[in-house]
């Protein structure tokens, strides 16, 4: 694959249009400035939306790998922005941000049928059309993208990893990867399209002898598939996303039983807020097995939500973690009942 200033072509990429329904499904919210916003086009249609995932699958053919790059037990990377380009003449016209924020990942735990979810944005009719391309910014500050080395490297602090003194800094020449898509992927209301993205570690890391010191260059090597595609090459059943932690914006109908129960989930990393249908869905205290009511959830508090993506695109939830405390002056008794959690 040839690289120049950052910018890389798509191997391939198969368009498939996909529904998200059922309960215990999530979808997204906001504008694609990242405020709030309803999910109507202004024709009166649904608004569509657009998923962004980002892996880290092993390629078949690994004889493209150069030799000068180091054996990699983590890499972590820090992503600015994703965007999309509408099919246009003017370069500066048409583009659709789909996320933007700081969000750190470790691509290395991104195998298997590991995904991070990076965004579900809405899509209305504004923006409808087809798109020629993708754009992720990777952070070109000093001290934001880094490695570990094998055998034993790993981060101490997984919110901070790259202040450790054996983590390898990464200096990055270009921020800017721009995957063409070929065909065009069309987005607009009523439809749902999925976006994988796979950053390639071996690949993407070069190490560089500069009068003797060695120093390490991140090129992010990207392909680009739906997720339906990247499902049915690996022969996987669904993708699990580990990722997906934030904050409660607003919750709604735990204590309507006419009403689907719904949290609007701002995510830590930024981007917009995404609409989580968490009806039967189990809820509990973190790291423990002891239930919590729906009705208890409050916003402000921080969650983190396991759910998983079917080859047909549906999002289920199969989990509600609490992160942080409850009322400590909740009566203890009613823990039994799983109607209300206090921890000791």
């Amino acid at each position: 694959m040839s690289i120049k200033d950052g910018l890389m072509s798509m191997a391939g990429i198969f368009i498939i249009s996909t529904a998200m329904f059922g309960c215990g499904s999530v979808g997204g919210t906001g504008s694609s400035e990242g405020g709030t916003a309803g999910l109507l086009s202004g024709n009166g249609t649904t608004a569509g939306k657009v998923g962004i995932l980002l892996k880290d699958a092993p390629l078949a053919d690994t004889s493209s790998i150069s030799t000068d790059s180091p054996e990699i037990s983590e890499l972590w990377v820090t992503v600015n922005r994703v965007s999309l380009k509408m099919d246009s003449e003017m370069e500066d016209d048409g583009w659709l941000t789909v996320f933007e924020g700081t969000a750190r990942y470790d691509l290395l735990s991104l195998q298997d049928n590991n995904s991070a979810l990076m965004a579900l944005a809405p899509v209305t009719a504004e923006f409808s059309g087809n798109y020629e391309k993708a754009r992720l910014e990777i952070s070109e500050i000093p001290g934001t993208n880094c490695f570990y080395s094998i055998p034993g490297g790993t981060a101490d602090d997984p919110l901070n990893p790259c202040t450790d003194s054996d983590a390898h800094l990464l200096n990055v020449p270009s921020g800017k990867i721009d995957i063409n898509f070929h065909p065009s992927i069309y987005l607009g209301p009523d439809t749902t399209q999925y976006i994988v993205f796979n950053l390639l570690p071996a690949e993407s890391v070069k190490i560089t002898d500069t009068n003797g010191v060695k120093g390490y260059l991140l090129r992010p090597v990207v392909h680009a598939y739906t997720m339906p595609s990247v499902l049915q090459d690996n022969g996987w059943d669904y993708i699990r996303v580990d990722e997906l932690e934030g904050h409660i914006a607003e919750i709604m109908g735990c204590d309507n039983p006419d009403l689907p129960d719904t949290l609007i989930l701002s995510p830590d990393h930024g981007g917009v807020d995404i609409s989580i249908d968490i009806t039967g869905t189990s809820i509990y205290l973190h790291d423990s097995d002891i239930p919590a009511a729906c009705s208890l959830l409050q916003p402000g508090q921080e969650l983190e939500v396991k759910f998983r993506i079917s080859g047909d695109g549906t999002m289920t939830v199969d989990r509600i973690e609490i992160e942080d405390s409850f009322d400590k002056d909740h009566d203890m008794d009613d823990d039994l009942t799983g109607e209300l959690i206090s921890p000791l």
